[in-house]
């Protein structure tokens, strides 16, 4: 036993114990269960965002008839920037790095129709479903949402 003992001590321990593995693995664990969850509150917190930045659009674009027009003609996102109609700083980009657009509805100028691109599959579901009944009409297509007021 003596020459075992002494190549054991002459030569470091190679690997890990189980209680080192244990304490790996818990620590993860603990890494895990604070990340995932926080990744569902990001997709959420996008989601309110092109919500509201949907209403923000629907309320200039009321303005913009309120200045005297009859109907939608003209009417872009560049549009209500330059009279003023959209918040300081507003920009026509999504949180998921798509844009937003605005135009008279096709078939008339009566109807404004606001288009939302660049959503996550899951995203325009959820928001697909948030729209249906709320709006004139609503469709999702190759992550492009289209709202028509």
């Amino acid at each position: 036993m003596t020459p075992t003992s002494r190549a054991d001590a002459h030569n470091p321990r190679q690997g890990f114990s189980l209680v080192e593995l244990l304490i790996a693995l818990g620590a993860l664990a603990v890494l895990l269960a604070v990340v995932l969850p926080g990744s569902g509150y990001i997709e959420t917190a996008r989601m309110q965002a092109i919500v509201q930045d949907v209403a923000t659009l629907r309320a200039a674009a009321d303005r913009w008839l309120e200045r005297g027009r009859l109907d939608y003609t003209g009417l872009t996102v560049g549009a209500l920037q330059r009279e003023g109609f959209l918040p300081n700083g507003w920009r026509a980009s999504t949180p998921y790095g798509g844009t937003y657009a605005l135009a008279p509805a096709p078939g008339g100028a009566t109807r404004v129709t606001v288009t939302v691109t660049g959503l996550s599959p899951s995203a325009g579901t959820a928001l697909l479903t948030y729209y249906t009944g709320r709006v004139a009409s609503v469709s999702l297509g190759g992550g492009t949402l289209t709202v028509t007021f």
